[in-house]
């Protein structure tokens, strides 16, 4: 991945950020479905990328503060394709974020 000059994700701490983060973590924040963490990021046959495979998502996307790129607490394991659809967005919530409260008692 190519990044911009002073962004730490091609750096050894980086690495050892995700190292982390995929041995504690193994459901999506984001769809809250687990990731099969045998899942490749490339098929080994046909070499194309998987959605489904386990990438870090920084909860504060690191182009908005590069400064929480190797926090701990900004980062969180996802899904590819559910990282990538997110894309540059701040945080939403996620699917089963708790009850609904109508505006009326019925």
């Amino acid at each position: 991945m190519p990044t911009a000059p002073g962004d730490p994700r091609g750096t050894r701490a980086y690495r050892a950020l995700r190292a982390t983060v995929r041995l504690e973590e193994s459901t999506c924040w984001l769809c809250l479905e687990p990731i099969d963490l045998a899942t490749p990021y490339r098929d080994p046959i046909t070499r194309q990328v998987n959605p489904w495979s386990w990438t870090l998502d920084h909860v504060i996307p690191v182009d908005h503060r590069p400064d929480l790129a190797l926090d701990r607490a900004n980062a969180r394991a996802a899904h590819l394709r559910c990282n990538q659809s997110r894309g540059d967005q701040a945080p939403r919530a996620t699917r089963n974020a708790g009850p609904l409260t109508t505006s009326r008692d019925w």
